[in-house]
Formats: structure tokens, C-alpha cells, sequence
């Protein structure tokens, strides 16, 4: 082998030719050094898949409504888990600014999506939620996705599709903590 390993153990021959180091290209990498290649890959594949993705939610967004951002229709859908928010809790969970978030909801309230109320809680805050034609539209585009991802998935096995959503869950929570600089 020109990596100077041996073939049936995968370690490295003992031979006079390694005495001179070879080219890059041709060293030997141990597994431990391994793992940046592995990580290249995934930051290929999960690059076509972000932006697969954003094709997709984008899509989503527009049937809702023409006006309707990716960045805009991601806040409904959070909100359509949760039930209500507030503003800074939103904020804090798409990692956006407040002029960012507030951008968004008075478009979100412009489209007539989105409502405010006082909160319950904190006489100073508000929550935020959706209308009843915000409710319907958001649900209507998330039951059309996940139609879409049914026939996707299709020939999948049931269990690799569980592994799968188990890994991006974990990887999901992984990227929620917070940011180190």
C-alpha cells in the first residue's frame, strides 16, 4: 500500500520506507485523526440538507401566504408548538435580535397571523399567538409537509426512521446550548 499500512491489519508496516516521510497525501491517518473527515462529510451533508430544507420551508411559508418569509413562517411554527410566547423567548430560541423578531411579528401581524395579548404573568410582557386563521393556515401547510415526508420516507425501514429522528433530535439539542465564543 502506498499509505504505509499494512492490509490485512490496518496499522503501519514496519519498512525502511517510512524513514522518509511521504507526501500528504499519502501518510497514514490513525482513526483518532480520522474524525475532521468524518466531520467534513457531515458539514457537506448536512449543508444540501439545510438547504433542501429551506427550499421546503420556504415552500411551506408561501402556501400560507404569498408575502410569507422562511424566517417569518419558522416563528409560526414555533408558536404552534408552544401555544404562546414571548417575544424574547423567541428571540432567544432562533438566536435573532429583538429588531429582528419584532421585524417578523409586525409582519406576522400585518398578515393578520399573529395576535398579542398581555401576559398572564407579567403585566409589563406580552404573548404572542396565532390567530384562528394563522392556527388553520400553519396547520394546514405542516399536515401538507408531513404528507410530503410520509411518501418521502416511504422505503425506509420504521426503525431507521426512528434512529434517524432520535439522532436529529440529539444533534437538534446539541446545537441549542448555548454559543461559547
Amino acid at each position: 500500500m502506498s499509505t504505509g499500512e499494512d492490509e490485512s491489519s490496518g496499522t503501519a508496516a514496519s519498512t525502511t520506507a517510512q524513514a522518509v516521510p511521504a507526501a500528504p497525501e499519502a501518510v497514514a491517518v490513525p482513526e483518532a485523526v480520522a474524525v475532521p473527515q468524518a466531520v467534513a462529510h457531515l458539514e457537506r451533508e448536512l449543508g444540501v440538507l439545510l438547504r433542501r430544507s429551506r427550499a421546503v420551508v420556504r415552500a411551506s411559508a408561501q402556501s400560507v401566504h404569498p408575502q410569507l418569509n422562511f424566517e417569518a413562517y419558522s416563528i409560526l411554527v414555533r408558536i404552534d408548538d408552544l401555544g404562546s410566547a414571548r417575544p424574547s423567548e423567541l428571540a432567544a430560541f432562533f438566536r435573532i435580535g429583538k429588531p429582528t423578531l419584532s421585524r417578523q411579528v409586525h409582519l406576522l401581524e400585518h398578515l393578520h397571523l399573529l395576535q398579542r395579548q398581555a401576559d398572564p404573568g407579567d403585566a409589563r410582557a406580552v404573548q404572542l399567538s396565532l390567530t384562528e386563521t394563522g392556527r388553520e393556515q400553519v396547520r394546514t401547510a405542516r399536515a401538507a409537509r408531513r404528507a410530503a415526508l410520509i411518501e418521502q420516507f416511504a422505503a425506509w425501514e420504521e426503525a431507521d426512521v426512528r434512529a434517524f429522528s432520535a439522532l436529529t433530535q440529539r444533534l437538534n439539542a446539541h446545537l441549542a446550548a448555548p454559543l461559547t465564543p
